[in-house]
């Protein structure tokens, strides 16, 4: 466990959350501190109003889940020792060390250190306006940054922590032991143990409650045999503990991560943000700024983002937004006065069939393009998220096959196969034998069956006074589309 000198917080998820003295020395940071002023769950709160929790909370719980999974695969080493005597290892593991737990639970303090305002709402907006080789958006790419360029890396080294074992474990560039390496960024990971449980308890949506206690009770490392690798796998007892919590992030994304609404406001916050910055660069900094200089984020959170969200709304920056404006102050007015555009196409591709809006969506984006040009339509006055970014699989990536259950043969099949093993759920059987969770021979049942669910979600919202003309493109693009099931006289959601 953590150092004897700790400082301990009261936590609604955990009870209480406890900090060693080096681990209180990174959370005091300016960086740690901005957390407070970054929602966990971007724009959700326009839906389910509890759901204003922080990145900085869910900061502090990731390292308790850490503890948590150790101390139960220490007493799970004990409890199956016979399984693990069949040549996957003894009692001795590397994962299991004061020195492994101090590093994975530092790497779970900082993994979130360099989210954006909104978490991760403006993030493909982000890629948009760099060299894709330079950075892709994503969070990870700038909290590298901080923590090798800012006072962090001195905490870290003034405490012996290598900070780019650190930054290894949060970007996934190499991949420095299998274990180590599900604790942070795993279809299991202490990350998603937290969030799961976090979010559903302040949305309100209790879909993502599952029992973490149980959980671990069944989870144990094991060697990988002929090699120095070790892999965290469940013990078959657990089925139904996996089941629930898979199901339960299938629901949170389906439900609230990407309820119709939530994506509406998130797709309006992107197109406001992207387009102020192909405009003017006297409102937001260039996204390189920040990772050129990480000190630059500091102000960079969720109070200035909205209110220069307000002064554009406000008409405050005619002049720098020229003739951007109109379509600027449109979307600003959306997220300050929460307008709901009517939702005019929500459709739902399964199992990623191959359909009409697959095979015309890149059409219909062109054609609204062509009618913003001609001015028959307002800039803003149609929201299109990109369907990529609307995918819901809530198992790992599936496997085709099955591989050998002798250990030895499992993991030199999953090699040859070149599936990374680190991402999938193994399963150990009571006669020590190895499964994959969402494999054809699972005793999970529910689990084989949700490795096969897909969702691409296709939707278009416009602006009530133009939803019959889009109606209309739309029917001309997607000809013999599924008939609507939405109930066009719906009311927004209050």
């Amino acid at each position: 466990m953590v150092s004897p000198s700790v400082k301990f917080f009261a936590d609604p998820i955990h009870g209480a959350v406890n900090l060693a003295d080096h681990e209180l020395e990174l959370v005091s940071t300016e960086f740690f501190q901005r957390l407070r002023w970054v929602k966990q769950l971007g724009v959700s709160f326009y839906i389910y109003p509890g759901a204003v929790h922080t990145r900085f909370p869910h900061s502090l719980g990731v390292p308790h889940v850490v503890s948590l999974l150790i101390s139960g695969m220490k007493a799970n080493v004990i409890k199956y020792n016979s399984l693990l005597q069949k040549g996957l290892g003894s009692d001795k593991f590397e994962i299991l060390s004061s020195e492994a737990e101090k590093e994975l639970r530092v790497a779970g303090l900082l993994h979130d250190i360099g989210h954006f305002p909104f978490s991760h709402v403006l993030e493909s907006a982000i890629a948009t306006q760099v060299n894709p080789t330079v950075w892709d958006g994503r969070h990870e790419k700038i909290g590298e940054t901080i923590i090798l360029e800012t006072e962090i890396k001195d905490i870290l080294l003034d405490h012996g922590f290598d900070p780019n074992r650190i930054t290894n474990f949060i970007t996934k560039k190499e991949i420095l032991s299998f274990a180590h390496n599900q604790m942070v960024s795993s279809a299991i990971d202490a990350d998603r143990l937290d969030y799961l449980l976090r979010d559903a308890y302040f949305s309100g949506a209790k879909y993502g409650m599952y029992d973490l206690a149980r959980l671990t009770q069944v989870i144990l490392p094991i060697k990988i045999p002929n090699t120095e690798q070790e892999l965290i796998v469940i013990h078959e007892k657990g089925v139904p503990t996996i089941e629930q919590y898979l199901i339960g992030r299938f629901r949170m994304y389906n439900q609230v991560y990407m309820h119709k609404t939530v994506v509406f406001f998130e797709q309006v916050m992107r197109d406001l943000y992207r387009t102020v910055l192909e405009t003017t660069d006297q409102i937001f900094k260039h996204p390189l700024t920040y990772l050129n200089n990480p000190y630059e984020l500091l102000d960079f959170d969720d109070n200035y983002f909205i209110t220069e969200v307000r002064k554009i709304a406000n008409d405050e920056y005619k002049q720098e937004l020229g003739d951007m404006n109109d379509g600027c102050v449109r979307l600003a007015k959306i997220l300050t006065q929460r307008k709901v555009y009517k939702t005019v196409l929500a459709e739902v591709d399964y199992y990623e069939e191959k359909s009409v809006f697959s095979e015309h969506w890149n059409e219909f984006e062109e054609q609204i393009r062509e009618e913003y040009e001609k001015n028959k339509l307002p800039y803003g006055s149609v929201i299109i998220p990109s369907p990529k970014k609307l995918l819901i699989t809530p198992t790992p990536p599936l496997v085709i096959g099955t591989p050998p259950s002798e250990p030895e043969n499992f993991f030199e099949w999953m090699k040859q196969a070149n599936h990374d093993v680190t991402q999938q759920i193994v399963l150990i059987t009571k006669k020590g034998k190895l499964k994959l969770a969402t494999s054809e021979n699972s005793p999970g049942l529910l689990l084989s069956l949700l490795s096969k669910v897909k969702e691409r979600h296709y939707r278009v919202y416009v602006e009530p006074k133009h939803a019959e003309y889009v109606k209309h493109i739309i029917d001309k693009i997607f000809p013999g589309r599924r008939q609507l099931t939405l109930d066009e006289t719906e009311k927004p959601e209050t």
